[in-house]
C-alpha cells in the first residue's frame, strides 16, 4: 500500500490535516472591465495559528493550476507556514480571462494584485513564483510593492531571450527528465487523492492564451522589471541544477542565486522538500 512507503507521521498529516483542506478550495471574484471573473485558490496550514507570522503565496508556471504546487505547499506547511496556492486566470478551475495584450505579464499581475488585496488585506505576503510565475510576481512587485514582503523566483523563465522552438524543446526535455525521477512519489500519490479535477490549460478556449505566454517567455522583459525592483525588495533566485530552461545567471547585479542539487525544472514537485527548506531559510532570516 502507498502509505507503507511514507512515514506514519506524513501519512496521518496528509489524511487528517492537509487532505481535508485541499478539498475545500475557494473562489474569489475580481472585476475586470465590468465583468466578474473568479479565481480559484487553496489555503493549507498545520493548524497552529501561532506560527503564521506571515503568509506565503505560490504562483505556478506555464501549464499549471494550483494543484501543481500542492506538494511544495505541503512541504512548507509542515514547516509551519500558512500556504495559499492560486490558479491564475485561464488555469485550473479559475475563469478564463478577458482579452489580453501580447506584450508582457502586467495584466496578469494586475489581476493577481486585485485578488491578493481582497484575500489578504494588510498582510505581509512572501511570494513564490515558479517558472512563468516568477515573471508574474516580478511584475506584481512593480505595480504594488506594498503587498510584497519577499520574492522567491523558482527556475524563472521570461528573463532571458531565446528562440520559440528552443523554449518548447527545453520544456519537453525537462518534462521527460522530471517524469522519470518523479513517478511513484509516495507523498504525491496520497495528496492526489484529495485534489480536485482541474480543467486542462490546453482546451480550445485557452490555446490563444498559451501562445501569448510562450511568446512573452521568449523575451527578457521580466529581467528589465527585476532590475528596477531588486534594490528595493528581498529577492532570491533558486533553480534546479539540471534545469536547462534557466541558464544559471541573469544579467542583474545583486541577485542571489541558490542552486538546488540534482533537481530539474519542476522544483515544486520532485525535490520539493529541498526547495521548501531553502525557501524556509530565506524567509526565516528575513523575519527573525
Amino acid at each position: 500500500m502507498a502509505h507503507e512507503l511514507i512515514s506514519r507521521e506524513d501519512y496521518n498529516f496528509i489524511h487528517k490535516v492537509i487532505g481535508p483542506q485541499l478539498q475545500k478550495s475557494e473562489y474569489a471574484d475580481i472585476s475586470i472591465n465590468s465583468k466578474t471573473c473568479y479565481i480559484n485558490y487553496c489555503t493549507i496550514d498545520n493548524k497552529d495559528p501561532i506560527s503564521f507570522i506571515d503568509v506565503i503565496v505560490l504562483v505556478c508556471g506555464f501549464g499549471s493550476g494550483w494543484t501543481g504546487s500542492s506538494l511544495l505547499g505541503y512541504e512548507l506547511a509542515t514547516l509551519g507556514y500558512q500556504m495559499t496556492m492560486v490558479s491564475m486566470l485561464g488555469y485550473g478551475n479559475s475563469d478564463n480571462p478577458p482579452m489580453f495584450t501580447w506584450s508582457d505579464f502586467l495584466e496578469d499581475a494586475i489581476y493577481l494584485n486585485d485578488w491578493a488585496k481582497k484575500i489578504f488585506p494588510g498582510k505581509n505576503i512572501h511570494w513564490v513564483g515558479h517558472s512563468m510565475g516568477a515573471s508574474i510576481i516580478t511584475e506584481l512587485t512593480l505595480i504594488n510593492p506594498n503587498i510584497v514582503a519577499s520574492l522567491t523566483l523558482l527556475d524563472p523563465v521570461g528573463f532571458q531571450k531565446r528562440n520559440f522552438l528552443e523554449l518548447g524543446l527545453k520544456f519537453l526535455a525537462n518534462g521527460i527528465g522530471h517524469a522519470r525521477k518523479f513517478s511513484g512519489n509516495p507523498k504525491w500519490k496520497e495528496l492526489k487523492k484529495f485534489l480536485p479535477k482541474e480543467k486542462s490549460p490546453f482546451t480550445f478556449d485557452r490555446i490563444r492564451q498559451r501562445i501569448r505566454e510562450c511568446n512573452i517567455l521568449c523575451n527578457d522583459h521580466s529581467l528589465k522589471t527585476l532590475r528596477k525592483i531588486l534594490k528595493e525588495k528581498q529577492v532570491r533566485c533558486m533553480y534546479g541544477e539540471k534545469d536547462s530552461l534557466f541558464t544559471r545567471t541573469l544579467d542583474c547585479d545583486g541577485l542571489i542565486y541558490v542552486p538546488l542539487p540534482h533537481l530539474w525544472h519542476n522544483t515544486t514537485m520532485f525535490g520539493s522538500d529541498l526547495t521548501a527548506k531553502e525557501i524556509d531559510n530565506f524567509i526565516f532570516n528575513l523575519i527573525k
